[in-house]
C-alpha cells in the first residue's frame, strides 16, 4: 500500500524526523495546533517563538511536524499534557483511580487502581486471603482432633 503524494512529500521534507522515528502518521490539525503551542509555549529547547531548536542550531522540526517529531519533545514536553499524551505515545487512555480519585496511565488492561492504591489494596488482599487460609486450617484441625 502506497502513501498519499501530499504525505510522501511531508515525509521526504523532515529527515531528521524521519530518521529518528521511521514512519509517522500525520493528525488531525487541532491536535497539531495544541501540539505546536506545547513545543512553543513549554519546550527548553526551542527559543525565538519556535523558529529554532537550541540542540540542532537549525528550525525547530517538531513546530514544522506534522506529528511528534523531536526526542526530546517526546521524552520532556508531551508528558506534560497527560491527555495527548495518552493518546499519542502510550495509544490508551486515562483511566480514574476508584480509591484515590487520581487519574493514571494503566500499565496493562485489566490495572483498576493507581500504582500507590494498587500497593495498598494488595496488601488487604493478601491479608484477606491469609486470614480466610488460617480460619479453613484451625477447622480443619478441630474436625481431626
Amino acid at each position: 500500500m502506497t502513501k498519499p503524494r501530499k504525505q510522501m512529500q511531508e515525509y521526504h521534507r523532515m529527515p531528521e524526523a524521519r530518521r529518528l522515528f521511521g514512519n509517522y502518521t500525520p493528525l488531525a490539525k487541532s491536535t497539531l495546533r495544541a501540539l505546536k503551542a506545547l513545543a512553543r509555549n513549554e519546550c527548553a529547547n526551542c527559543y525565538d517563538d519556535g523558529r529554532v531548536c537550541i540542540m540542532t542550531d537549525k528550525p525547530c522540526f517538531q513546530i514544522n511536524a506534522s506529528g511528534v517529531a523531536c526526542e526530546y519533545f517526546k521524552q520532556c514536553v508531551l508528558p506534560l499534557d497527560k491527555e495527548m499524551y495518552a493518546t499519542l505515545i502510550q495509544r490508551t487512555s486515562l483511566k480514574n483511580c476508584p480509591r484515590c480519585g487520581n487519574d493514571f496511565f494503566p500499565t496493562n488492561n485489566r490495572q483498576i487502581y493507581c500504582p500507590d492504591c494498587g500497593a495498598i489494596e494488595r496488601k488487604k488482599k493478601t491479608a484477606e486471603r491469609a486470614r480466610k487460609h488460617r480460619e479453613k486450617l484451625a477447622t480443619q484441625n478441630r474436625a481431626t482432633a
